[in-house]
């Protein structure tokens, strides 16, 4: 972490060392610095969608769903929906059990109006982290309505 902190010191605008600096924070538990490094790189490029979803899942950690589900349905308004979608799905692949993945796959499917792909990431969901998905239904009411 120092090595990080110093390049940072020294090179200010070397905007991608904040995502190992926010990626090592993580590790240690600093889940609020860790946010505060992750948004500083949004800010300069929003559409990384693996430093959205590094965002979203210390978010998730820290307890902090409402601010999760605004930087992933964020992706979709920066990228295109298929983009997100496609990010998603191949991350997804790798790592079937991140909550922020699956949410973030919920929502861009919600925002490209594929509602029944959207119910089927809430059901995996669901089965993975059921007070997540109870937390999270009552906020995208298309999953619900039949």
């Amino acid at each position: 972490m120092w090595h990080y902190q110093q390049a940072l010191t020294l090179r200010p605008s070397r905007i991608m060392v904040h995502v190992d600096l926010a990626w090592t924070l993580a590790k240690q538990g600093r889940l609020s610095e860790a946010a505060d490094h992750y948004r500083l790189v949004l800010a300069h490029y929003p559409t990384i969608m693996s430093v959205r979803t590094n965002l979203a899942s210390v978010l998730l950690a820290d307890g902090r769903l409402s601010e999760a589900i605004e930087v992933l349905g964020q992706a979709a308004v920066v990228s295109p929906p298929d983009e997100v979608v496609a990010f998603l799905t191949d991350a997804l692949a790798a790592r079937p059990d991140d909550p922020s993945l699956r949410l973030g796959l919920l929502q861009a499917y919600l925002a490209a109006g594929r509602i029944d792909l959207a119910r089927a990431q809430h059901e995996a969901l669901r089965q993975r982290q059921p007070l997540l998905a109870t937390a999270v239904a009552p906020l995208f009411p298309a999953l619900v309505s039949r």
